[in-house]
């Protein structure tokens, strides 16, 4: 309504004798709707909580949003943020990392053939991985041959054409692995391979995708 959303830009008393309002009338719409407003926020935040604890709090505000309007619930995004603040729920966060990769100048180096070109018309015509030694040795570009596959390499220095893959596994770091305490290899097997298949596949909303899932 046009006097509660400018009732701090105009005196109440004008804009009520505008229109023809009561003072007193607005004052009891202004409760009555605050307080039907905050029961709507009450419900909305039991199932932000829910969608939330569903992603093992992985999904931040914009992903909670996409969730909720997937499952046909109408709310703006904005306001799904200010609860998510509100309840003190946020997406997890990355830890921040440096590392280097050491490369050789005495082995071959291929042509970038690649070109940052990622968007592939099926899977595994792309793969990605580190620039090192080890992707430049003789037998390794000699096993890709035999294959039928081609190398493609940036110049050093420039792993742009590795962010796609950077950005899973740092997905997957942030989502799952630091946040778990794994006994044994087998548990960590186990829980990673939950988080591709059963979660990051088929249930999480990519921000890349347009908030689909990569089966889709």
């Amino acid at each position: 309504m046009f006097m509660r959303d400018h009732v701090a830009d105009f005196p109440i008393q004008i804009m009520c004798e505008t229109p023809g309002v009561s003072r007193s009338g607005y004052y009891a719409w202004a409760s009555r709707d605050g307080s039907a407003r905050a029961a709507a926020d009450r419900a909305l935040a039991a199932e932000i909580r829910a969608a939330h604890a569903a992603s093992r709090g992985r999904y931040g505000s914009p992903r909670v949003h996409a969730e909720l309007r997937a499952r046909g619930r109408r709310v703006g995004r904005k306001r799904v943020a200010r609860l998510m603040r509100r309840m003190g729920l946020a997406a997890r966060h990355r830890r921040r990392s440096r590392r280097a990769t050491d490369s050789s100048r005495a082995f071959p180096i291929a042509p970038n053939l690649l070109g940052r070109k990622f968007t592939v018309e099926a899977p595994d015509r792309v793969w990605l991985a580190d620039r090192g030694v080890q992707f430049a040795a003789h037998r390794y570009r000699a096993r890709l041959l035999a294959h039928g596959m081609l190398c493609s390499m940036t110049c050093e220095g420039d792993c742009w054409d590795n962010a796609p893959m950077e950005s899973f596994f740092a997905t997957q770091k942030g989502e799952t692995v630091e946040e778990a305490d794994y006994q044994t290899r087998a548990q960590a097997r186990v829980d990673v391979l939950h988080h591709i298949e059963g979660f990051y596949n088929k249930r999480r909303l990519h921000s890349a995708l347009g908030y689909i899932t990569p089966e889709h």
